[in-house]
């Protein structure tokens, strides 16, 4: 009896216009968000993968952020957001995606195993996905983190009064079309 072993294939996904990504945040006076510019976004993603067992395991699915094209809304939020990432040395969030399989208990939903890296650490985390098949693919999800899992120190502001929470969310809905 031979066994085959599952085939690779590769697709290029477009990320489209009609998305978002964003970072919410809190401090002890106020919430904020660093919305990402999607626009940055206008090369297609090569994706290298295979089914493997009801799931899609990837070889190659990485999406590269450039740290400066989040905007936290004001030029001091958005240095404090940078040196925070320590942008210069590091200018890109990275998030691979390891593998995606359906949730046993809901039709439209997915996990994804992604190992993010922010200024030069990486951590894995499981993701719930949602999927919605349309013309396009759209995929919806949040992330809680803690800063520091990737060894961040919390800007503070006015001589320690204003200090940023822990815990930050990334939420994403991304639209994507494949090639």
């Amino acid at each position: 009896m031979v066994i085959n072993p599952p085939v690779k294939e590769s697709a290029e996904v477009i990320i489209t216009s009609e998305s978002d990504l964003s970072i919410l945040g809190k401090t002890n006076v106020h919430s904020f968000s660093c919305d990402y510019n999607i626009d940055n976004l206008n090369k297609p993603v090569k994706v290298t993968y295979q089914v493997n067992d009801n799931m899609l395991v990837f070889d190659q699915a990485i999406l590269q952020l450039n740290n400066t094209g989040f905007d936290c809304g004001g030029k001091g939020i958005n240095n404090d957001f940078n040196k925070l990432l320590r942008t210069e040395e590091y200018p890109f969030v990275l998030l691979e995606v390891e593998n995606i399989k359906p949730s046993p208990h809901i039709p439209t939903q997915y996990i994804a195993i992604v190992t993010i890296t922010i200024a030069g650490k990486n951590n894995t985390y499981q993701i719930p996905l949602k999927v919605v098949k349309t013309e396009m693919m759209n995929v919806q999800g949040t992330l809680n983190l803690k800063l520091r899992d990737f060894d961040l120190k919390a800007p503070s502001r006015v001589m320690g009064l204003i200090t940023v929470k822990e815990q930050i969310q990334i939420n994403f809905d991304l639209s994507l079309m494949m090639k």
